[in-house]
């Protein structure tokens, strides 16, 4: 929630990957307990693009439909893929040189390992977010061009016209 500053009072919808299956006999008191408006369990293997967090109950996926700004959130994305692929991009160095693996206690070069396997699953999982997000993008731009949703366009001080303001 925080790392999309959701309120703690916002109600969201959660998905869960997880093999317990006693857990659907607790969705009432899971939802209490994180606030949430709904919560879907889906077979362990799905790769939902939504951003999710491993947990002793396995996979905990957070709907961001109606609670962020699409746009800023597909820019926040790509900011932290441009940052994360930095990060990759020097662990990899690291990790090929062969005086750094050959000289560096074991455990820092497994830790090495470890956190460049964890950018790399969480490159996978902004790319998949940044699909989704221009995918509604094009989808809500399409509806506005073929006049399936009316608007009528805001006209503020810094744009003088809604199809310049939007990039889409």
């Amino acid at each position: 929630r925080a790392e999309y500053k959701l309120p703690p009072s916002a109600f969201v919808k959660v998905s869960i990957a997880s093999e317990d299956g006693n857990l659907a006999n607790e969705v009432e008191s899971l939802k209490r307990a994180i606030r949430a408006e709904s919560v879907e369990f889906v077979d362990k293997a799905a790769d939902l693009a939504m951003p999710s967090k491993l947990t002793s109950l396995g996979a905990v996926y957070l709907s961001l439909d109606g609670l962020v700004d699409k746009a800023a959130e597909r820019k926040r994305i790509e900011a932290e893929i441009a940052k994360i692929s930095s990060f990759i991009k020097s662990s990899e160095a690291k990790l090929s040189n062969q005086n750094f693996v050959s000289n560096a206690p074991e455990a820092v070069v497994a830790e090495a390992r470890r956190k460049l396997e964890e950018n790399r699953e969480k490159l996978s999982q902004l790319e998949k977010l940044k699909e989704k997000a221009d995918k509604i993008l094009c989808e809500m731009a399409d509806s506005l061009h073929s006049g399936e949703i009316s608007a009528t366009p805001v006209y503020g001080a810094s744009y003088k016209h809604v199809c310049d303001y939007c990039d889409y």
